[in-house]
């Protein structure tokens, strides 16, 4: 399938407005982080830890709160309408499934981790290449990554996100595209729409940390080893 065809098939199932309130969730998390790292007069690899592990436990607060508000539903063991089996929370947008990853460069691959390998396989109807067999699976779903790559000038802020559709064979990308500019695309599809506002960078849409959590130790990645960038990768660390 070309890569019209999966914008087109993301934005008919996922808001405007749904996946600009993810866009801010995410910076508005790791404004929070760099807050938290800064407060604690942190410098170098610990406060760029300590910033991921905020940055986490916010998302995380902010993902599970306002999705379901926002007419979406939080998947975090079955993917609903598969046998996926997940390890992380995941948006649900009717077939669209939206998760995050951090990754260190534009065009990176993320750690293929449980979660990533099982959802990928159900992007082959969106595979460039195509399919070998008599058509696409009878139930189309896609699982869709939101990438991350923290700014390296600005402990709080990411240098850029982007919208991402795995290979299902995880070797690539069938799509890849800044997500502000996917979101600008729902007006030139929408006739008459109104263009989107400028996503808020520094917002910290009333976070409060809950008290008493541990710092994010990677799931199912692992408590040990990892970059800082990979302690906070992927809610929940899947």
């Amino acid at each position: 399938m070309d890569p019209y065809a999966t914008r087109a098939f993301i934005r008919r199932h996922v808001t405007r407005d749904q996946l600009a309130d993810d866009l801010q969730m995410l910076r508005a998390a790791r404004r929070t982080g760099g807050k938290v790292a800064e407060g604690g007069g942190l410098q170098g690899k610990g406060a760029l830890r300590v910033a991921g592990y905020a940055a986490h436990e916010a998302y995380e607060q902010l993902f599970r709160e306002n999705v379901p508000l926002h007419g979406g539903m939080v998947a975090d063991d079955l993917l609903p309408g598969t046998d996926v089996v997940v390890h992380q929370a995941v948006a649900v947008y009717g077939p669209v499934f939206i998760a995050r990853a951090t990754v260190g460069r534009s065009r990176d691959l993320p750690t293929s981790n449980a979660t990533r390998r099982n959802a990928v396989r159900l992007n082959a109807a969106f595979d460039l290449q195509g399919r070998l067999d008599l058509g696409p699976p009878p139930a189309e779903h896609c699982f869709v990554l939101l990438l991350t790559r923290r700014d390296p000038a600005d402990i709080g802020a990411y240098e850029g996100i982007d919208i991402a559709v795995l290979m299902s064979d995880f070797s690539g990308f069938s799509l890849y595209e800044d997500a502000d500019a996917f979101l600008a695309g729902y007006g030139e599809a929408e006739a008459g729409a109104p263009a989107p506002g400028p996503q808020p960078k520094d917002g910290d849409m009333g976070i409060t940390l809950r008290p008493g959590v541990a710092p994010f130790e990677g799931g199912e990645n692992g408590a040990a080893g990892g970059s800082a960038d990979h302690k906070e990768d992927a809610s929940g660390g899947s």
